[in-house]
């Protein structure tokens, strides 16, 4: 969607987007469900802005992927001592799991059908070590855009969730495994 306004996104979304105070309230959030974390693995990071707070003012180990070879490569600046991929959220394999997985904004709702939806939430779960969270954020109902909001209560009674439990926090859900 991005791809040739990667070096103008974070001066678009800095206009509207406050990263620091949704930095504090996922950490917040972290704190609150799973106060030992400290590996974060964020899904559709952009240019990595939250990442950069959450490890700079959180002392986060935040990881990142995103479909954007550009934002990949803008998140890896900001935040070196992290690892940034190019993958996609419904069949990525990093090959290890992280106390926290977290995709913001409505980027889940790029995957676009019900059945992408689940097969990038059983990527977020196979990445997310045991007593972990996931946290999603709500999808915007724009239509052509992303996927209903009224999906999520099919995706949360398949077995994909069979020892997952929601609770709408802020403006992601928080999964709990």
């Amino acid at each position: 969607m991005f791809s040739k306004s990667a070096k103008l996104y974070d001066r678009i979304y800095f206009k509207f987007n406050d990263y620091e105070n949704e930095a504090r309230k996922i950490n917040e959030r972290i704190q609150s469900e799973h106060p030992f974390a400290r590996t974060l693995l964020d899904v559709a990071c952009g240019t990595g802005e939250h990442a950069k707070i959450l490890c700079g003012q959180y002392d986060y180990r935040v990881d990142g992927i995103d479909l954007n070879y550009d934002f990949v490569s803008l998140a890896r600046q900001k935040n070196p001592q992290g690892d940034f991929y190019r993958a996609d959220m419904i069949d990525f394999d990093l090959g290890r799991s992280y106390d926290v997985v977290m995709c913001l904004f409505s980027s889940i709702g790029y995957v676009k059908t019900l059945e992408r939806v689940v097969s990038a939430i059983k990527r977020f779960k196979a990445h997310t070590r045991a007593g972990g969270l996931i946290l999603v954020g709500r999808i915007r109902s724009l239509p052509g855009r992303f996927i209903s909001i009224r999906p999520w209560p099919k995706i949360l009674q398949s077995p994909v969730w069979a020892t997952v439990k929601c609770a709408t926090v802020y403006r992601f859900f928080t999964l709990t495994i």
